[in-house]
């Protein structure tokens, strides 16, 4: 056993606080190793739009797990949401848009395509 892991009491696994990886990046594998499936196309002109059909959005908050500086609920059922996120969001609102149970996220392309959404793959 070297110095730096372990167990712990009940056979846990232990490791050294300067061993342990972030929260945020265990968080981005854990989600690119749930949806390997969601590589997202090259954007045509590198922005997306995003709309919300609020009269179906049920306030599941799927989307505010998977693009949360997209998409918050607010109170109990207001859904405040970004209609023009950072580039660097795409793939997040996309995984949020196929998560979504009613299918209330509608993603487009800058010149008004809409990418493919993988929906039955969450």
């Amino acid at each position: 056993m070297n110095e730096h892991h372990g167990v712990a009491r009940g056979g846990a696994q232990w490791r050294h606080p300067k061993t342990r990886e972030t929260h945020e990046n265990r968080k981005e594998e854990q989600m690119a190793q749930a949806h390997p499936y969601m590589t997202p196309p090259p954007a045509p002109s590198g922005s997306i739009h995003v709309v919300v059909d609020l009269n179906r959005c049920q306030a599941y908050a799927q989307c505010c797990f998977f693009a949360p500086s997209v998409f918050t609920l607010h109170g109990e059922e207001a859904l405040w949401y970004d209609p023009e996120p950072d580039a660097s969001q795409r793939e997040h609102v996309l995984r949020a848009a196929a998560a979504c149970p009613v299918q209330a996220i509608i993603v487009q392309w800058r010149d008004g395509s809409e990418p493919q959404i993988n929906r039955g793959a969450v």
